[in-house]
């Protein structure tokens, strides 16, 4: 970016997005270590449509998940840690047109803060993502342990992304409308 800005500290929203991301990661890792440890050896490790075992695994399998699911987590923790790094030298980082159309139309000290804000909003679908895949997780160990997945599992992983998704461009369009605005009173 050519433009300069001057680099925000995290707002208090921002922390606690970061702190509850990372909480529930750790939480993860919790429920995959106790699955570990009071699931059999060998358990389901695969599911039909209907929700019944039809493959069977290795109790590994939940120390596995929690480290595949922590890459994503991590990813967006790691954005938001460098992110003015990040918009210095890779700006294509944030592939929001809109962002960087009013971005340069701001004054110099009130760029930092839209670049937080706009990482606020990275940081909370982050959030939510990794409470989804803290569901998923336990779902997945109920259904292990009672021999079939449980009754809202397939409906809970198709709908919850959508429910997800919705709010998330819901709120980058108030973003850019919100800078938008901002960017013309200058």
């Amino acid at each position: 970016m050519t433009e300069s800005f001057i680099p925000q500290p995290l707002t208090p929203r921002g922390k606690f997005l970061a702190t509850a991301t990372i909480a529930t990661t750790l939480l993860l890792w919790a429920v995959g270590i106790y699955a570990y440890r009071s699931l059999p050896a060998q358990i389901p490790v695969h599911f039909n449509a209907s929700g019944t075992p039809d493959s069977y695994g290795s109790s590994l399998t939940f120390l596995i998940l929690p480290a595949v699911f922590s890459v994503a987590p991590l990813i967006i923790l790691l954005l938001v840690l460098f992110r003015f790094k990040l918009i210095t030298r890779f700006p294509y980082v944030i592939s929001l047109p809109a962002f960087y159309m009013y971005l340069h139309d701001l004054p110099v000290e009130r760029r930092g803060v839209w670049i937080n804000n706009y990482f606020e909003l990275v940081m909370a679908l982050g959030g939510e993502i990794t409470v989804y895949l803290l569901v998923l997780l336990i779902g997945t160990y109920d259904g292990m342990l009672h021999g079939h997945m449980p009754a809202w599992f397939l409906l809970f992983v198709v709908a919850f992304p959508i429910i997800l998704l919705i709010p998330f461009f819901y709120a980058l369009s108030r973003f850019s409308q919100k800078m938008k605005h901002e960017s013309e009173k200058k």
